[in-house]
């Protein structure tokens, strides 16, 4: 090739380098104005929120008509900036629409706060001190909104300016890379128009030399386009492509180390946020604790007054007592919550589990709620068969905080219809539901209805509002006895329009009674080795029934079998006995109870039996045995101590 069209090819190469590398500058220039823009946009968002916030306060202070438009003022020029600007960053996107709801959220608790005061001029000071309350909770509500917004946008102004040093960043390293190509291409070119033909085979063994020995960077560059000039730019493309994969795996193991270092720090994070939650619950059940005895002296001093022990008082006195009462119980009710949630959260609530009839708790408990519930017109219904009883392994006290939680909630929430609350035995469970014909709860609000401090769109419903705490504790309850709650909402498909119904249902295992038995034998005698005493079982086995069972009324051998039991219970005395029936046998644990004294249990035991056949013409159908056996006296394990009272 002649030396002309050499010229022309390296004029050409640096031609289109240049090209390039404007075409670089041009897209960089672009994108740095385009993170320019963001960043005053970012800036304007951040200035205005800040404004909003120092107005806010203004008003908040003085309530004057001034600091009113100027919140106006501000929260337009907001919504101006708002509505001209796009972020195209999820975690950006994800911040400016944070603002935005929080903005519709301020506006909406500013208005509400303005309403309150304006209405509260004029009352006398207890309708006063009531919209103060109101205007006391919204003005949180609103402080809490503005600071998020003043937080968003902060951290909104710092992703921009920290893009713009990215692209800044970027756009140098790449001009910097065209630069030096550029440069690089015009020595090149040079240097092969220069040399003369014999160059390129010298570079070309140099190259190998060079390359061989490990150095990566080194570039033939020949002058020639024969057959070697092909070689020496195949050998090049070679080397490039060896120093790009090298440079790869070098960047590729600094990220690794990056993102060790990274997750380390992480974890140190989560750490502090963990010990930051435990502070919280400890702050949390210290002072709720606290504030249980003043308010406990409070409550006493107010029903003291009341009473005219102090001196008589008006009927309006009263009133304004009695309604002072009435907050000292609601916020008594919030301590408590604070104080369960607070166990919960730190293990400490003590589960104590017995074999409960669920059919009587929820009769009891449904009429703890008679009166709450007439005063609205409202009635809470539980049907059972009569002599249903449904028997459950668990803590009454803890299965009726769930109950009365669940039922609560149903009459605050529901003004007209009806409460039903049910106990369903199934294959492998029990079910318990309370359904409510009243508001219900939306879509979106489904899966968060258990999490604490949740008071989303029922509150909405008459009634003072609670801590959001309840079925938190519901639910933390129900785990405890192995079991699961769910909400569904609505609950009704005919009821008027407002009304969809809430649905509650949480499950509880069954348990096998003979199992159940053995845990109770077993803890019976862990708790007697403690104390030194004595533990007695008494079985009674029923045998030859199963050919008779049709003769039987009530059911057959069941009926019989509850008979039975419901006599042995009767003769119990002390409060740790307790009776289980099984298939075939009816088996009695007496807590601290000697031999002498559990063979006396039994012999009452069956005299009433025995009497109970006879009058009942059934002594020559039914064979009962007794069994009776004592810890220590025959046998040291809960296996060797049932044994022995079968074989008995």
């Amino acid at each position: 090739m002649k030396i002309r069209a050499k010229i022309r090819i390296r004029s050409f190469f640096t031609f289109v380098a240049a090209i390039a590398v404007g075409a670089v500058i041009y897209v960089a220039t672009q994108e740095i104005d385009q993170a320019s823009r963001i960043e005053r946009t970012a800036a304007s968002i951040l200035k205005d929120c800040a404004d909003l916030q120092m107005v806010t306060h203004e008003y908040l202070l003085h309530h004057e008509e001034r600091a009113y438009e100027q919140w106006s003022m501000k929260y337009d020029s907001l919504s101006r900036v708002l509505s001209l600007v796009h972020f195209k960053d999820p975690e950006e996107r994800a911040l400016f629409e944070n603002i935005k709801r929080n903005q519709e959220n301020t506006k909406k608790f500013f208005e509400q706060i303005v309403a309150a005061h304006k209405e509260s001029v004029g009352f006398r000071q207890v309708y006063v001190d009531y919209y103060g309350q109101v205007e006391g909770r919204l003005v949180g509500q609103l402080l809490i909104k503005l600071e998020s917004m003043l937080s968003d946008s902060f951290r909104l102004h710092e992703l921009s300016n920290r893009e713009i040093g990215r692209v800044q960043k970027r756009t140098s390293f790449f001009i910097g890379i065209f630069v030096i190509g550029l440069a690089l291409t015009m020595a090149v070119t040079s240097s092969w128009v220069d040399r003369s033909i014999l160059g390129p085979i010298a570079e070309l063994n140099k190259g190998m030399a060079v390359i061989g020995a490990g150095n990566l960077d080194y570039k033939v560059a020949t002058k020639s386009n024969d057959e070697i000039g092909e070689l020496a730019n195949t050998f090049d493309y070679m080397a490039e492509n060896l120093k790009r994969t090298t440079t790869s795996i070098e960047h590729l193991n600094a990220e690794i180390f990056e993102r060790r270092r990274a997750e380390e720090k992480l974890q140190d994070a989560l750490k502090e946020l963990k010990k930051l939650d435990q502070l919280k619950s400890d702050f949390v059940s210290t002072v709720s604790h606290e504030l249980r005895t003043p308010l406990a002296i409070i409550k006493e001093g107010i029903g003291i007054v009341n009473d005219g022990v102090a001196g008589h008082i008006a009927e309006h006195q009263k009133k304004v007592l009695n309604t002072a009462a009435k907050n000292i119980d609601r916020l008594t009710n919030i301590i408590n919550s604070l104080l369960d949630i607070s166990k919960i959260e730190a293990g400490k609530i003590e589960i104590r589990k017995g074999f409960i009839d669920l059919v009587s708790l929820v009769k009891g408990t449904v009429a703890g709620f008679k009166v709450q519930a007439e005063a609205k017109g409202l009635k809470v219904k539980s049907y059972f068969e009569p002599e249903t009883k449904i028997y459950a392994h668990i803590d009454p006290d803890k299965i009726v905080q769930v109950f009365t939680n669940l039922i609560g909630n149903a009459i605050k929430f529901t003004e007209k219809g009806h409460i039903d609350v049910s106990v369903v035995e199934k294959e492998d469970r029990i079910e318990c539901a309370v359904t409510d014909t009243g508001i219900g709860i939306k879509k979106q609000d489904l899966t968060r209805v258990f999490e604490k401090f949740q008071q989303f769109g029922r509150v909405d419903g008459a009634g003072a509002k609670g801590t959001g705490l309840g079925l938190s504790i519901a639910r933390a309850l129900v785990e405890m006895h192995d079991g699961k709650i769910r909400v569904e909402s609505p609950a009704q498909k005919s009821l008027p329009a407002g009304r969809q119904g809430t649905k509650f249902i949480f499950t509880l295992p069954r348990y096998d009674k003979e199992i159940v038995f053995k845990e109770y034998v077993s803890y019976g005698l862990q708790e007697a080795k403690k104390k030194g005493a004595r533990l007695s079982i008494i079985i009674v086995g029923v045998s030859h029934f199963d050919k008779f069972e049709k003769e039987f009324s009530h059911g057959g051998a069941y009926a019989l079998l509850r008979q039975l039991e419901e006599m042995i219970d009767a003769d119990l005395r002390h409060r740790g006995d307790v009776v289980f029936r099984t298939k075939g046998e009816l088996i009695t644990m007496l807590d601290e109870c000697a031999k002498t004294d559990a063979e006396i249990v039994r012999d009452r035991i069956k005299k009433r039996l025995s009497e109970y056949l006879k009058r009942n013409k059934l002594d020559k159908k039914i064979l009962l045995s007794f069994g009776v056996a004592t810890y220590p006296d025959d046998a040291k394990t809960d296996a060797e101590l049932i044994k022995k009272a079968r074989n008995t």
